[in-house]
């Protein structure tokens, strides 16, 4: 079986609505942060794995799951922290680590993507879900999702769209690992037509989903 871990430091708000679907709680293997966060209590509360590995910087972070999990095989971490993986990590899980990022890189990188893609004045939000490498928000994209911002709604309104961008693109994922369709930073047998999200979607699960 396929082991996802995801590595957390936020408030998990894309895993408490993902979690929902059995098909994903199966798929997840754990959730693990270096310090106490509420991702940790939605994982706990669906019943997946949780671990707290301590530690005070990125680097020291990174060390402790290479130590961790150098015996578990992993198949990919999927990234929702907000400190620098460095190159312990990197190095041991090339092209195993994936990180979520709310704008559509390489335009605004950084811990604001959301919000300084409005200030630019971009007509287009979205999200990415990119290969971790050693710069910041640097790494392949593997999808990427966009729609056009709306003047009329509030900014709550269309940071809700690149949120439930962001939930879709999870879902999407998890089937191709489990269909083995990723490789080498890309997937198999994909379209890539006018869309939202490019490759587009292809799973009922994703496609469906709302909130």
């Amino acid at each position: 079986m396929k082991k996802i871990v995801i590595i957390a430091s936020t408030g998990g708000s894309v895993l408490s609505k993902v979690l929902h679907l059995p098909s994903i709680q199966n798929s997840i293997f754990m959730v693990v942060s270096d310090r106490q966060c509420t991702a940790l209590d939605v994982a706990q509360k669906f019943g997946v794995d949780t671990k707290i590995l301590s530690a005070k910087s990125g680097k020291e972070f990174s060390i402790k799951l290479v130590d961790f999990f150098k015996d578990k095989d992993v198949s990919y971490f999927l990234s929702f922290y907000t400190r620098i993986f460095t190159e312990e990590l990197l190095n041991t899980y090339e092209d195993k680590v994936l990180n979520f990022h709310p704008s559509i890189l390489p335009a605004c990188p950084g811990t604001d993507g959301f919000g300084d893609t409005v200030r630019s004045g971009a007509k287009f939000i979205g999200s990415t879900l990119h290969f971790v490498d050693l710069g910041i928000d640097t790494g392949m994209p593997l999808i990427q999702s966009s729609f056009p911002y709306q003047p009329s709604l509030t900014l709550k309104q269309n940071r809700h769209r690149v949120f439930i961008q962001q939930c879709k693109i999870f879902i999407q994922f998890i089937e191709w690992d489990n269909q083995n369709r990723i490789k080498d930073c890309s997937v198999l047998e994909s379209k890539y037509e006018l869309s939202e999200f490019v490759p587009n979607l292809d799973s009922n699960l994703a496609i469906e989903f709302d909130c």
